[in-house]
This record gives C-alpha cells, sequence and structure tokens, in this order.
C-alpha cells in the first residue's frame, strides 16, 4: 500500500515522492503526480509574468485614454487646470527656502490627513470606478499567485525551486520585452510597477 504520508522539510531536499502542496490533499505519492506538479508550479511562474505585463499594459491604456479625456475637458474651458498641467515645479519655490526640519516633519503630517485621499490636484489624472475595481482585481490576483509562489519555496525542494526559477525566465524573456525607457522617461510606462508591494516574493 502505498505510504500516503507528507514529507515536511524545513531544509533542502530533493524529495521527489510524498511531497505535500499548499494542503495535505496535494500530495505528490507517485513521480508522475510529482512531475505534474512541477510544470504546474512552472506555468504558475510563467502565468504571473504574463499577469504582471498584462496589468501595466491594461494601466497604460486606461492612462492613455484618461489624459485624453482630461486634456480634452481643459481645453473645452477649464484653461486654469490646463495652465498647470505641463508645470510639475509650480510649488517649487514655495519650498525653495523652507527649513531642514519642517522640510522632513511637514510631508509626514500632510500624508497622515489623507487629504490625497479626495483631493485631486489640477493636472491629475484618475482611473474612473470601473477601472479601479479591476484594476484592485488584477492586483488581488497578482498578490496571491506571488505568495503562493512563495510559501512553494518554502517547501525548499530543489525540483520545485528550478521549476519556478525556469518559470520565470521564459516568462520575464517572453512578457517583458518592453522599453526601459519612453521617449522622456515620463510616461506612465517607467511610473507604474504593479509589483513594488510584493519585491519579497519575486
Amino acid at each position: 500500500m502505498m505510504n500516503m504520508k507528507c514529507k515536511m522539510s524545513m531544509l533542502w531536499n530533493w524529495n521527489a515522492e510524498g511531497s505535500c502542496f499548499i494542503a495535505e490533499s496535494w500530495n505528490a505519492n507517485t513521480r508522475g503526480k510529482f512531475a505534474g506538479s512541477c510544470i504546474g508550479f512552472f506555468l504558475m511562474v510563467f502565468a504571473e509574468q504574463w499577469l504582471h505585463r498584462f496589468h501595466k499594459q491594461y494601466v497604460d491604456s486606461i492612462t492613455q485614454r484618461r489624459r485624453a479625456q482630461y486634456l480634452n475637458s481643459t481645453l473645452n474651458g477649464n484653461s486654469a487646470a490646463n495652465g498647470k498641467c505641463c508645470n510639475p515645479n509650480s510649488d517649487s519655490a514655495k519650498y525653495a527656502n523652507e527649513p531642514y526640519i519642517k522640510t522632513v516633519l511637514m510631508p509626514i503630517i500632510e500624508v497622515l490627513k489623507h487629504s490625497w485621499y479626495w483631493q485631486k490636484l489640477p493636472g491629475e489624472v484618475y482611473p474612473n470606478l470601473l477601472d479601479h475595481v479591476l484594476l484592485s482585481f488584477l492586483y488581488m490576483v497578482e498578490f496571491t499567485f506571488a505568495y503562493l509562489i512563495m510559501l512553494l519555496f518554502m517547501y525548499f525542494n530543489g525540483y520545485v525551486i528550478i521549476c519556478c526559477m525556469l518559470g520565470a525566465l521564459f516568462g520575464h524573456y517572453l512578457f517583458r520585452y518592453e522599453p526601459i525607457c519612453n521617449g522622456g522617461c515620463d510616461s506612465a510606462l517607467n511610473e507604474y510597477e504593479p509589483t513594488d508591494a510584493r519585491k519579497c516574493c519575486m
């Protein structure tokens, strides 16, 4: 009778049979099941790389459209906002002679007021509600993928780690070929990085 016990190790190992992943029911108790699991791990990391690029391109597409809508609205009468649109340094004179301690403390106080949550400044372009809901959903899926991959690494199984590394290699090679600088290096493509909160797992 086949041994159904889970093999767990917090040290580097090459266990190919009896390893359980995520749940006790996921027991790779044969070499075939283990091989299938490894292929699945490869595809999981590969898919995460595709999802990352999809998320980034989706944000870039939204940004272009919302920016065009914003500029169109400013050209149709909101000249005051349009005047500040292309002048990101309009507050530079205000802060030029600010004392060092104030420069350190005031940003903390201003951020803690949470005025950034509801205050829209001239020239800032935001996603609409549906955009934000979809972006939040995509982030949730990416976040889940990343931490599942982290959990797989914590099994310290050499085969599993190699499969995850290969998934990252081929996924990055196919889906992350993109400009490292776009024009003046100030586009949304260069500013947005949806994986910032998950650096520990990638």
